[in-house]
């Protein structure tokens, strides 16, 4: 009898051993998967986001002003139509990037559109003291944000110096000058928006994609008119 007994006492105490460390491995289990979960889940860097932001609104309203100009003053009838398809393009850009920053919370650059431009990109032709300076002004908190604006590798500088170094040439000078730009401006656009489609952003990856095909049909009508 008492060797039965501690036989079934050995099976129990075995029993239970076995049951012990079960719970502790999927204890283990649970913990590393959650572990992994959040890693899986983790937040989006919005440095990033912020940089890649600021450069594409920069770019965005420099080519605005730039084609407002080119619709002005070119004699190119292929020029003038490609100028007013990107005010067209870009204006609805412009817009979804705002409320993209608004979204995350992020400050933009808010540099106005420059010598009494209008945001559509068309210029002022009241005299000079009679013209909307408000547009010129700086602000803080571009689409609701607050805060210190991120600084990519695309400046703010870029825009005035874009405007002013265009308005002092006119005919073939001013188109040579135009297209110029234009073509290095829409290949960092390229490059920012190429980047962007893989970003792990979500929103950001959408965004790209939805544009992504209209800036390449800007470029490759671009290429078209220069050659």
């Amino acid at each position: 009898m008492k060797t039965i007994t501690l036989l079934s006492f050995g099976c129990i105490l075995g029993a239970f051993l076995l049951l012990s460390n079960l719970s502790v491995s999927a204890t283990s289990f649970k913990k590393n998967d959650f572990l992994l979960s959040n890693k899986i889940k983790a937040k989006p860097d919005t440095t990033k986001t912020a940089l890649w932001l600021g450069d594409m609104l920069i770019l965005v309203r420099k080519q605005k002003q730039l084609a407002g100009l080119a619709v002005e003053q070119t004699n190119d009838t292929g020029i003038k139509t490609w100028s007013k398809k990107v005010i067209d393009s870009l204006i609805p850009l412009e817009v979804d990037l705002l409320a993209l920053a608004k979204s995350k919370q992020i400050a933009l650059p808010t540099e106005k559109p420059q010598g009494g431009q209008r945001p559509d990109g068309r210029i002022d032709s009241s005299p000079e003291n009679l013209k909307d300076t408000s547009r010129n002004q700086k602000s803080v908190g571009e689409a609701g944000n607050t805060g210190l604006v991120k600084q990519g590798k695309i400046k703010e500088k870029e825009i005035p110096a874009g405007v002013i170094q265009l308005t002092k040439l006119k005919g073939k000078d001013f188109d040579s000058a135009y297209i110029k730009a234009s073509t290095s401006d829409f290949k960092r656009f390229q490059e920012l928006i190429g980047k962007a489609a893989s970003s792990t952003d979500e929103t950001v990856s959408k965004f790209a994609n939805k544009y992504q095909v209209q800036i390449n049909g800007l470029k490759a009508e671009l290429d078209r008119v220069v050659h």
